[in-house]
């Protein structure tokens, strides 16, 4: 699978989920200075507001408790805090490099993604629905693309495609210690390529963890929650 078929994966899976893969990006940027507001976080002197952060906070809590996962003793609010923090501070330092290296996708590249989303859930009215629950306007989803398709594109510039190289060697190790010896277990070949998709995808989220951790380790970050 190509990179740019991953990546867009990726995308569409954050635009329409909402919070979903939140943990990764997040898809609202912070953008105000130190004096502005009350800020959770400084990064590099742009504040990341406390509403932006409540936000967050509340979506990902409902989308969690929605999953059926606890959301109510004092560590997993913690736990959840922490996550929505660290993947606004995230955001705003990807923003920040996207803006410095002049990145911005095309009318006509959002508009395509937009198609493939609509196709992808099944078409117009069942889009709306989506957004309407997600509790998203239509104009906000067009940003939300142009976001993510920037991102889409300063990944593609910084993060190398042999980095997602899956062996074959790689692909019958996972079969044979998570598939191989169970009941009616399918064959290597049967699956051979859902087990691609599965360490892709499992690499090209390692890789972009580590290029986010290389990109905090830089940066002048100020947490006050």
């Amino acid at each position: 699978m190509s990179k740019e078929k991953l990546f867009s994966i990726v995308a569409l899976v954050v635009l329409i989920v909402g919070v979903a893969l939140y943990g990764v990006f997040g898809l609202k940027k912070g953008g105000q200075t130190a004096e502005a507001q009350d800020n959770v976080a400084l990064v590099n002197g742009v504040g990341i507001p406390r509403a932006t952060f409540n936000q967050q906070l509340a979506q990902a809590t409902s989308t969690l408790k929605a999953q059926g996962q606890d959301v109510s003793s004092d560590t997993a609010l913690t736990t959840i805090k922490n996550q929505v923090l660290d993947s606004l501070i995230n955001n705003e330092l990807i923003n920040q490099e996207i803006t410095k290296a002049g990145i911005a996708p095309t009318s006509a590249q959002v508009d395509a993604q937009y198609q493939a989303i609509v196709t992808q859930v099944g078409g117009q009215d069942k889009l709306k629905t989506q957004l309407q629950t997600a509790g998203l306007s239509d104009a906000q989803l067009h940003d939300n693309i142009r976001k993510q398709l920037a991102i889409q594109m300063y990944l593609q510039k910084n993060i190398a495609t042999s980095t997602y190289a899956v062996s074959e060697k790689e692909i019958t190790d996972y079969y044979n210690q998570n598939v191989k010896g169970q009941k009616n277990a399918p064959t290597l070949k049967t699956i051979h390529d859902q087990i691609v998709q599965q360490l892709t995808n499992t690499k090209q989220q390692a890789a972009v963890n580590a290029f986010v951790a290389s990109l905090r380790s830089k940066a002048q970050i100020q947490t006050s929650l």
